[in-house]
């Protein structure tokens, strides 16, 4: 029995023979050292040496009590979860001398740094052949990492720029038992990751799939709110109300309900405009108020202060009355003239702007509030809306 020398391996290894080097193993008087193991799998899986391989996992080259590695990511599983195999015929080849190791381990649910095999994997972006495999090889579908993240959930955390094969293995995980909506330790099921993606399909997949869309999470939020409110995406919007409604009096833990949240992120533009539009016509109601600073704010409040064409976009489609009052009998009116330019002549001219699209639409600048005063009141309070005063007084 030969002694190992890193000379004569590689001199092995160069030459590229399967029989050459199952013989130089066969007669090696200890395993090669760890250090040379990446190596020697390397040369097995490029150049295919199947038999080999096969030797190598009944001799305990490649370890099959899974405890005894420190972590996945630096033990030779990591060449077997992702062999680099581009051929379909080659990868097809491969996966029954995979199977045979999976087949052996002692614990195929074993749980190192926080991973199993299957949630490694996947982290691992490996094939679908090879998720695949593991699942057929009888792991725990129902297992979610110390943070709650089921398979699922990890899986679509990857969805901003999807692997290949993205919705067969979003498809092969809940078809093999994952819950879509099981929820991690902040209460967040796979759609919240997949509506950050911004990727549709995605989050269509997991409605068609049974996804709560009124599903919430530690910080009160709801799909609703991520996808109308924080990402401003109509079409995610538009696909959650296919599925289901909204609560509209739902509350976030910052004590703020879907419209009001989403007019507080208002950025103007077309796509921005029409979140507005679905949010009201599914019934969302401009005069419920919520929190905010700890004072209650309304969404007529917001679009008050907002630019003047979310203002022209809501009473084009009749959503104001525009001389309804609150419970301090403000009009929007007077709150368009409260709103302070704050030295920004741009502010000011955008506020007039306002003014006459109100007064076009109905607005009575002679209501008095409970304080007796009316809009001109506040417009002559700000030296750079002369022209707002000029016009109330005409």
């Amino acid at each position: 029995m030969a002694e190992f020398i890193a000379n004569d391996f590689n001199q092995i290894l160069f030459k590229r023979d399967e029989s050459l080097l199952l013989d130089y193993l066969e007669n090696l008087s200890t395993k090669i050292p760890d250090q040379h193991l990446n190596n020697l799998l390397t040369q097995i899986i490029q150049n295919k040496y199947w038999n080999l391989l096969d030797w190598c996992i009944a001799h305990d080259y490649i370890k099959t009590d899974l405890f005894e590695y420190d972590e996945f990511n630096r033990s030779p599983l990591t060449l077997l979860l992702k062999p680099y195999l581009h051929n379909t015929d080659d990868l097809a080849a491969y996966l029954p001398h995979l199977e045979n190791y999976l087949s052996k381990i002692d614990d195929i649910n074993e749980e190192i740094g926080g991973f199993n095999l299957l949630s490694f994997a996947i982290d691992f972006k490996s094939p679908i052949e090879i998720l695949r495999a593991i699942i057929s090889a009888g792991i725990n579908m129902s297992y979610q990492t110390r943070y709650g993240e089921t398979y699922l959930y990890k899986f679509c955390q990857q969805l901003r720029m999807p692997p290949p094969n993205a919705e067969q293995i979003i498809q092969l995980l809940i078809d093999n038992g994952v819950d879509v909506n099981a929820g991690t330790v902040e209460k967040k099921t796979a759609l919240f990751p997949t509506i950050e993606s911004s990727k549709t399909n995605f989050v269509k997949q997991l409605l068609e799939n049974g996804a709560d869309v009124n599903v919430i999470d530690w910080k009160g939020l709801t799909p609703f709110i991520l996808a109308a409110a924080h990402l401003q995406t109509r079409e995610t919007l538009q696909l959650l109300f296919e599925y289901g409604s909204p609560d509209f009096s739902h509350l976030t833990n910052e004590k703020e309900n879907l419209l009001n949240a989403t007019l507080r992120y208002f950025q103007g533009g077309e796509n921005s405009l029409q979140i507005i539009d679905l949010l009201i016509a599914n019934g969302a109601d401009l005069t419920t108020t919520s929190e905010y600073y700890y004072k209650p704010k309304s969404g007529i409040d917001w679009v008050a202060e907002k630019p003047s064409e979310l203002l022209s976009f809501l009473l084009e489609r009749n959503y104001i009355e525009v001389n309804n009052v609150d419970n301090d009998g403000n009009t929007i009116l007077m709150k368009v003239c409260m709103y302070d330019s704050n030295h920004q002549e741009s502010t000011a001219k955008d506020s007039y702007r306002k003014v006459k699209l109100l007064l076009k639409h109905g607005a009575d600048p002679s209501i008095e509030n409970r304080f007796d005063k009316k809009a001109v009141d506040y417009a002559m309070e700000d030296q750079l809306k002369t022209k707002i005063v000029e016009t109330l007084l005409a």
